[in-house]
């Protein structure tokens, strides 16, 4: 019994993770930010934010997000921190723009 409780404690489990992006400074063409890489295990993208240091007056954010190549959300205007769910599997190739 123990045992069974704890194997469904370890699969209920939930792990968050959070993915910095480089700076732009003499990196990017103003103020857009991304990255692109292969996924390694399976995930899902649940938030995407910028940095304050991106912003200038005035500013609203936007995000791309692509999946192998097919364009899965696109958010323009946005003031803030914006909620997702994207499940991504390995081997997925995922793009990530910020804006």
């Amino acid at each position: 019994m123990r045992l069974t409780m704890l194997a469904m404690a370890l699969l209920t489990s939930v792990a968050a993770a959070q993915i910095g992006i480089p700076a732009h400074n003499n990196v990017y063409v103003g103020y857009t930010r991304g990255f692109n890489f292969t996924a390694q295990s399976a995930f899902t993208i649940s938030g995407l934010d910028l940095p304050m240091d991106a912003f200038q007056a005035g500013d609203t954010a936007a995000y791309a997000v692509r999946i192998n190549g097919v364009s899965v959300y696109n958010s323009f205007g946005n003031a803030g921190p914006v909620a997702v769910s994207l499940p991504v599997v390995p081997n997925d190739i995922v793009d990530i723009v910020g804006n």
